[in-house]
């Protein structure tokens, strides 16, 4: 799991921070104040080295300004609306199912190697409808209340998930693959008292904000590939130079804020928006300008502490936003990256 970072841009920040390692705006969405920027991200720096780029949505290619800040990322191809066949209407648009079988068509016929970005569209807010035809749950479970049509599409993505798995594997994709899934930002259900009893969340702060995670997943094929479960905090910030790793691409030599998740144990804080962050000890909301006035949460006993003992953690999470925000108010992240290489022993540089 992974600490929801994302901001006003929600999906669009999200994607900023899997693609390119750089925390939300505070005023405004980057994806529509910074979408021209020269962003040094995933896509960009595989298309370097012969992969094919996509993404896809099977929605408006505006929609988030995606038609600018995807192709400011590097992807050479994004599939949009117009290219899928129609289907069931889930959520905000083409059912997970549907779209998934296409894009499996797709990516049989994408060049090797690719790096393909999929948004799926079946689990969006606000959960007023779920097709009864396609729910497979106990219409008791799956009721037509929020969180009842929560769950079914949530279930219904599962099992799209998992044939889309199996698609890979029959059409030999899957040994050769790295597979990651996540979640973009929280799904907006009530926080009432109720729906955290049911989910698991402690009732009352700092409950709520410690659930406020989101999945991550990485599948690596092979028989030496890493496993387990990182314990840590973590941000999806930390996604791209955790792949950038694994691919054997040195992540140090460009302008990211997240950390190698691989690289043994974290140190640092995952900084969250309006000034929260959560590390391996603490928990700090921020109540206002002054960081006197926060909250400090001791997470083994989930007890309020003195502020002081999140002073250090704070001021590295600050660092954090204030450099992303540098990078992309200054349009940075290109110059910056390459004063790294140029600065790097030869031997580092490829």
């Amino acid at each position: 799991m992974a600490s929801d970072q994302s901001g006003l841009g929600r999906t669009s920040d999200s994607e900023m921070l899997a693609m390119a390692s750089l925390l939300p705006a505070t005023d405004l969405p980057a994806a529509f104040q910074y979408g021209h920027n020269d962003f040094v991200a995933l896509p960009a720096l595989l298309a370097e080295r012969g992969y094919e780029t996509l993404s896809a949505i099977p929605y408006l290619p505006a929609f988030w300004n995606r038609h600018v800040t995807h192709s400011a990322y590097g992807f050479a191809r994004t599939l949009t609306q117009k290219d899928f066949r129609p289907g069931t209407r889930v959520g905000l648009g083409l059912d997970d199912r549907n779209f998934l079988v296409q894009m499996l068509e797709q990516l049989d016929t994408t060049k090797q190697p690719f790096f393909a970005f999929l948004l799926t569209l079946s689990l969006h807010h606000p959960y007023n409808h779920f097709p009864a035809d396609l729910s497979t749950l106990d219409p008791k479970v799956a009721d037509d209340s929020p969180l009842g049509n929560y769950l079914a599409a949530m279930h219904f993505l599962d099992r799209a998930v998992e044939e889309f798995f199996v698609g890979l594997e029959e059409s030999g994709l899957l040994e050769e693959t790295i597979v990651v899934l996540y979640g973009d930002h929280d799904a907006r259900l009530s926080t009432e008292p109720g729906l955290a009893q049911k989910v698991g969340a402690e009732d009352g702060p700092p409950g709520w904000s410690l659930f406020d995670r989101v999945p991550l997943m990485i599948w690596v094929p092979g028989e030496q590939a890493p496993r387990g479960v990182v314990e840590d905090p973590v941000g999806l910030s930390d996604l791209p130079v955790t792949l950038l790793a694994l691919l054997v691409i040195d992540p140090g030599l460009h302008a990211f804020v997240g950390r190698n998740l691989l690289g043994g144990p974290l140190s640092g804080p995952v900084a969250r928006p309006n000034n929260h962050f959560l590390d391996a000890t603490h928990y700090f909301r921020s109540r206002g300008p002054k960081f006197e006035k926060g909250e400090c949460v001791l997470l083994s006993s989930r007890s309020e502490v003195d502020v002081e003992a999140c002073r250090g953690a704070y001021e590295s999470a600050k660092r954090q936003r204030v450099v992303s925000a540098r990078v992309l108010e200054y349009d940075l992240q290109l110059e910056v990256s390459r004063y790294l290489q140029e600065s790097a022993p030869l031997s580092d540089r490829r």
